[in-house]
């Protein structure tokens, strides 16, 4: 991908992006706050989000195939049985406190879903490898 030396994304700022202007062997590693606020308040991140949450849940009935579907799709791994219940726990809990939001039940699940999509997508695991 062609990036001008003076004109760095703005959305990869937060990432601690070299200035463009120096040489460097070697990248300096960082983690900063920004980053995970990053993937949780960009419209990019939240908009991905809400489709992997409709492809989810377009994937079956059972809740717990959804969250295994999640998972391959954001990780390639099945979940473990400790996360399964985290993440049915996580989404049971978001739809009851939108329930003052949306008076839509499907509303509310599709919603729910996209806030554990975007969990995952910025989650540790998704942003560093190993």
């Amino acid at each position: 991908q062609l990036m001008l030396r003076s004109a760095l994304p703005p959305e990869l700022s937060a990432f601690n992006l070299p200035d463009g202007f120096t040489v460097k062997g070697r990248r300096e590693v960082s983690t900063l706050p920004t980053q995970a606020l990053f993937l949780f308040n960009n419209p990019f991140v939240v908009q991905q989000s809400l489709f992997l949450a409709e492809r989810v849940l377009a994937a079956g009935s059972d809740p717990r195939e959804q969250v295994r579907q999640a998972y391959r799709r954001v990780f390639s791994r099945d979940p473990q049985p400790r996360e399964v219940g985290d993440a049915l726990g996580f989404v049971a809990d978001t739809e009851r406190d939108l329930e003052g939001v949306h008076s839509q039940p499907e509303q509310r699940r599709v919603t729910a879903w996209a806030a554990f999509c975007q969990t995952l997508l910025a989650s540790n695991e998704m942003r560093y490898t190993d």
